[in-house]
């Protein structure tokens, strides 16, 4: 009732179909691709646009069939981002194999070196680089161990579990890291929300939007919000945060493995995340606005 009998220059997505270029003749009819943002990411719609003409030839108007394109635009993208993975895949499993085997050494090492030797000269100087080495040997196993997450794919026996408690307990291990950098971490969950997958992998996709969320805000501090909640058959879970947000034209990338703009980032997390959240049988989105701040929504279809 609202938009039937009104004309179509009056609504605000108007541009979306350009009724106007196709009856003026500056843009030939035929098949068009549009899209538009909604809380839950970028829509598109694929229209036909055809003038019309009456008996004498005359054209008096046009019409447009619209068909929503966005699934079939998300099939192709996970096609493609399923593709890659496969290739990385057996790579990944290899290398990291090969590269555990010295980081291992090499972490015995220096702790062995910290612990059992203590030089008589520059002792400050040598525990500081053996600390060193140690630190960014821890970094190359949490690198490799994103790298086999990736790799490994979905995980099987899937069963019914609690999704309330589990996030509920997960933030509690997060919250201390997040005060030491002047982030406070709000939740809002509501009590007995039934999900269908692997607790496992529940509590790795909301330590990875955390952390995500707690790099954003950086060193000024800020606030990190996670929701849970129904909204009819469906199940919502929000994760927000204060930070610098996303620049629209990176939006599309940030789930593609190995994209990242962060100098030591792996590009692997958001993209686990993605993962995850197709072997719940849910959808993600990310909102950041202008003015700052990024929300990643996911919906749950399939809640048990």
């Amino acid at each position: 009732d609202e938009i039937i009998g009104k004309g179509w220059e009056h609504f605000p997505f108007k541009d979306l179909i350009p009724f106007e270029g196709i009856l003026s003749g500056r843009q030939s009819q035929g098949e068009i691709e549009s899209s538009f943002d909604t809380p839950l990411g970028k829509k598109v719609l694929l229209a036909n646009i055809s003038r019309l003409y009456d008996e004498q030839g005359q054209m008096t108007g046009a019409v447009a069939v619209i068909f929503d394109y966005t699934r079939i635009k998300e099939l192709e993208e996970s096609a493609r981002r399923k593709e890659r993975l496969t290739e990385l895949g057996d790579l990944a499993a290899g290398v990291a194999h090969e590269i555990r085997n010295p980081l291992n050494g090499i972490s015995i090492a220096a702790q062995r070196l910290m612990a059992e030797f203590e030089p008589q000269n520059n002792a400050e100087e040598f525990r500081f680089f053996a600390g060193q080495v140690k630190s960014e040997a821890g970094r190359l196993n949490e690198i490799v161990s994103r790298f086999l997450a990736m790799a490994k794919g979905k995980t099987e026996g899937h069963g019914q579990i609690n999704a309330s408690k589990i996030i509920a307990s997960t933030l509690e291990l997060l919250r201390l890291s997040a005060e030491e950098k002047d982030i406070l971490i709000k939740s809002e969950i509501e009590p007995e929300i039934l999900l269908n997958g692997a607790e496992d992998r529940l509590k790795q996709m909301i330590i990875n939007l955390v952390k995500n969320g707690i790099e954003a805000c950086g060193s000024q501090g800020g606030t990190i919000r996670v929701r849970l909640y129904r909204e009819g058959v469906r199940s919502i879970l929000s994760i927000s945060d204060t930070g610098q947000g996303i620049p629209e034209e990176i939006k599309k990338k940030i789930f593609t493995p190995y994209f990242t703009t962060k100098e030591y980032g792996t590009g692997l997390g958001l993209s686990i995340v993605y993962q995850i959240v197709e072997e719940f049988g849910g959808q993600i989105g990310v909102l950041s606005p202008p003015k700052g701040g990024t929300e990643f929504r996911i919906i749950f279809t399939k809640q048990g």
